[in-house]
């Protein structure tokens, strides 16, 4: 069998369409702060006044550092 041209049998859906700008631009929960801002997309989930300062920039909120 030839596996370049094999494909997959799965019963996934098909994809949407890919959101537009402003169904992506959402209030959501800081993950640091916890308080609303709105994202650009939906990757973005620490809002911009948390990104400045010296814990996000020192990476140590990528190590569970945070202080509680």
């Amino acid at each position: 069998m030839n596996l370049l041209n094999h494909k997959k049998n799965t019963s996934h859906p098909p994809r949407s369409q890919p959101s537009t700008e402003s169904d992506q631009h959402r209030r959501r929960n800081c993950l640091m702060c916890q308080q609303r801002f709105v994202s650009r997309h939906q990757g973005e989930r620490i809002c911009p006044a948390c990104k400045t300062t010296d814990l996000w920039t020192s990476g140590a909120s990528e190590y569970g550092l945070m202080p509680k």
